[in-house]
């Protein structure tokens, strides 16, 4: 005669194994940005559900970040927020802005490095 297992700890299994899966796909940015720096040659291409915004942020190397240029791409995926906790939009990308990038994705590992954004904090307004 075989042994079955109880249904009741299949369920259990199975409920375990999703719990982890959806936390793991559900993971917040990493606690330090992939680049911090000003904005600079913001374009902007596409049209309104397909808007994409282009810009070069440059950081510093003393910053201690993994990168300290990139050609950054964000899209209608891409949250941006203002300061610490207000919502923005592409709308808000503009040329001279301090901002910290977390990338998502593939980044091309060219000089600068090539990423889309998964999160713009815009931080301040940089020098005029």
């Amino acid at each position: 005669m075989s042994k079955h297992v109880p249904t009741v700890v299949m369920v259990a299994v199975s409920a375990l194994i999703i719990g982890v899966m959806i936390i793991a796909c559900t993971s917040a940015p990493p606690a330090e940005p992939s680049i911090r720096g000003f904005t600079s040659s913001v374009t902007r291409t596409g049209a309104d559900s397909a808007e994409r915004v282009s810009m070069l942020v440059t950081g510093t190397s003393a910053d201690g970040l993994e990168y300290d240029l990139a050609v950054v791409t964000a899209d209608d995926s891409t949250q941006v927020v203002l300061g610490d906790d207000g919502r923005g939009s592409l709308d808000d990308l503009v040329d001279g802005l301090l901002v910290e990038v977390w990338f998502e994705g593939p980044v091309a590992e060219s000089y600068p490095v090539q990423a889309t954004a998964g999160e713009i904090r815009v931080l301040s307004r940089g020098p005029e």
